[in-house]
């Protein structure tokens, strides 16, 4: 009986760890996210940049120096799913920006990929920056 015991208060502290675990990465994802999000809104397009996965070769970076016109005016997040094993999200948000050049403000809706990268313990955007035009 005491073996009993003893093993199921460790399944129970294992799948107590396994929670832990799997909020410690929702909790690093939303921490990316906003921080992500703070550089958009204040036009900080280097550090934006640096949240994108460098080896995404199949989607060139956007220069950020080219994004100096652009001024985020609105940032809501539509939507947010994680997958079952939480190394993968999809967020979409949409993005309301003033264009300096045309004066003119522009609403886009950008679908973001972030992947979690379990060696570094990191959220990492697989993609380009918003597609401001």
């Amino acid at each position: 009986m005491q073996r009993f015991i003893t093993v199921l208060l460790l399944a129970a502290f294992l799948s107590g760890c396994a929670s832990m675990d799997e909020r410690k990465k929702t909790v690093m994802l939303d921490n990316a996210t906003r921080h992500y999000e703070s550089a958009i809104r204040w036009g900080d397009y280097a550090t934006a940049n640096a949240f994108r996965l460098q080896e995404s070769a199949d989607v060139p970076a956007t220069r950020p120096e080219n994004l100096k016109r652009f001024r985020v005016t609105s940032y809501e997040t539509l939507n947010a799913v994680l997958n079952e094993d939480e190394t993968e999200a999809h967020i979409v948000v949409q993005i309301r920006y003033y264009d300096e050049e045309r004066m003119k403000e522009v609403t886009l809706t950008d679908r973001q990929t972030w992947k979690y990268d379990a060696e570094a313990g990191l959220w990492h955007l697989d993609g380009p920056l918003p597609a401001f035009r």
